[in-house]
Parts: C-alpha cells; sequence; structure tokens
C-alpha cells in the first residue's frame, strides 16, 4: 500500500484518493482492503454491487420460469391417474391369484402328508376298506383312515356344516353340480388352517388308480365360493395325492368360458403345476397336464 501526503485543504480530496487506491489494490489481491462488515461480496462470481443486484435480479426471474404451472400439475396428475388404473388392476389380479396359489400349495402339502402317513400305518390305498362307490359310508371309512393324521379345528363328518351353507358356483355358472355343505356322500372336516375338507371314496380296489377325492375351500366359508377360485378337487392316488387333469370321468372340467355346472374343482391341477389362473381369462392348451 502507498501512504500519500496530503496537505490540510486537501484532506478530503486526499482521503478518497487514499481510499479509492485501498480498494483498486484490494481487488487485485482479492480482498478489499475495508473492514470485513463493508467488504463487498468478491468470490470470484462479482466484481461489484452492481453486478451482485443484476445477478440477484436474474436468479429470481429465472427460478419463477422454472416452477410448474398448474395445468402443468394436473397434467401430470392425470397421466399418473391413467396409468394407476391401468397397472393396479392387473397387479392386484396376480397377487390374489399368486394368494390362491399358496393357500392350495400349503393345503395339497398338508394333505399328502396325511396321505403318506396313512399308507405307511396301513398299507397302499389299493388294499384299503373304503366301501363302494359313492357312497357315505365309503367316504366316512376314508375320513376315518386320514382323521388321524390331521389336526382339525372341526369335525362333521356325512352331517351338514364345516363348508359355506350357501350355494356354491361353477367357474363360469351360477351353481356348481356337487354342494360340498349338504351331498350325501361326502365325509367333512375342517383343518385349523380354515381350510374346509370334504372326502370322497371311489370305492375299495381304487379303479384306475383313484381311490377318491378331497374337495377343499382355501377360504373355508368366506367367499367367494367358486369351483377354480377357492373351491378345488384333489385326487386320492394309491401312494400319493395326485392332481386332476382336463376331465374327470364324472365330466370334471377346467375350461374356459364353460358353462357347465361341473367346471372348475380341476383347475387346481393347471394351478398347482403352473402357478397361475390363466384359464379365467384365456383357453388353456388341450395338453396341459
Amino acid at each position: 500500500m502507498k501512504f500519500m501526503k496530503c496537505k490540510i485543504g486537501d484532506r478530503g480530496k486526499c482521503h478518497s484518493l487514499a481510499l479509492r487506491e485501498r480498494v483498486s489494490e484490494g481487488q487485485e489481491r482479492g480482498q478489499s482492503g475495508l473492514p470485513r462488515r463493508f467488504a463487498p461480496r468478491n468470490d470470484g462470481r462479482f466484481n461489484n454491487r452492481k453486478e451482485l443486484i443484476n445477478s440477484s435480479t436474474y436468479q429470481l426471474i429465472h427460478f419463477k420460469k422454472s416452477a410448474f404451472t398448474l395445468a402443468e400439475v394436473l397434467i401430470t396428475l392425470g397421466i399418473i391417474g391413467v396409468v394407476s388404473a391401468m397397472t393396479i388392476p392387473t397387479l392386484m389380479t396376480k397377487i390374489q391369484e399368486k394368494t390362491t396359489y399358496n393357500k392350495l400349495k400349503a393345503t395339497y402339502a398338508i394333505l399328502n402328508q396325511a396321505h403318506k402317513l396313512a399308507v405307511a400305518e396301513n398299507g397302499s390305498a389299493e388294499g384299503w376298506d373304503i366301501g363302494t362307490e359313492d357312497s357315505a359310508d365309503g367316504a366316512r371309512k376314508l375320513y376315518e383312515i386320514y382323521k388321524p393324521h390331521l389336526k382339525l379345528a372341526r369335525e362333521c363328518g356325512t352331517s351338514h356344516g364345516c363348508f359355506y351353507e350357501g350355494t356354491y358356483k361353477a367357474l363360469f355358472s351360477d351353481r356348481y353340480a356337487w354342494q360340498p355343505n349338504s351331498h350325501s356322500v361326502y365325509a367333512r372336516g375342517q383343518l385349523l388352517n380354515g381350510t374346509s375338507i370334504a372326502f370322497w371314496s371311489n370305492g375299495s380296489g381304487c379303479d384306475n388308480d383313484q381311490c377318491g377325492a378331497i374337495f377343499v375351500d382355501i377360504n373355508g366359508i368366506d367367499p367367494p365360493n367358486k369351483a377354480g377360485v377357492d373351491y378345488f378337487t384333489l385326487s386320492i392316488g394309491q401312494e400319493n395325492l395326485a392332481l386332476f387333469d382336463k376331465t374327470g370321468s364324472y365330466g370334471d372340467t377346467c375350461k374356459y368360458n364353460d358353462t357347465s355346472q361341473k367346471n372348475g374343482a380341476f383347475c387346481s391341477g393347471w394351478l398347482l403345476r403352473h402357478g397361475n389362473m390363466d384359464y379365467l381369462r384365456k383357453p388353456i392348451p388341450e395338453n396341459w397336464k
């Protein structure tokens, strides 16, 4: 910094010149030379107060231009709503189908384990005394063979109960052919997990490797009480529980858009093999086994 000698009469002018030189030198050094509270901001972006003011004004204007208008917000919300309306139902359907699959799979595992224990205790199911085909006595005998190996919350036997007391529906019809709550040749119970079960006997000797069937409502008495949706059939084989295929000897089926009253319960085979319920939306292959 240069020191200036000033005459008494020129102190004001001299002081201004000195101050100007100090500011000039401070700018060259990156500092103003003034006390911090009076020093203009100089971080490489602004050289003086005017530039600072102009820049602040620009930033305010620029900020206003970058904001969303009400119309833009409404359009965005509309797009989100349309996309949600298109995707959420599909997502919910997949979740529901996965839940149904898991429930049926768990019930199959419980009943198949009980079947293996019954075979270990009584020999192959082909030698079981399970009465005559399609009889209440046969169903009761079959039920009694399984009962020691099942954890039951409720026993109904050949009496009414353990199932929804209203009308069960077929897959694409308002009524299913064989109502599990009242059919005279079924023996009924309810598992601890809430699944309703009903046994049907194909008679001693197990014709065509089918000794009988177990009908299951994985929701118990809760809706929808519909074949192929929460009501299914499992086949009792000689050594294991088997999965039914497309058509049974009594005309049971699993077909898309088929209004037969026997349609739906056999869909357990497709669901457990493929993990989906495509039969609700489109025809499934003829050779889906």
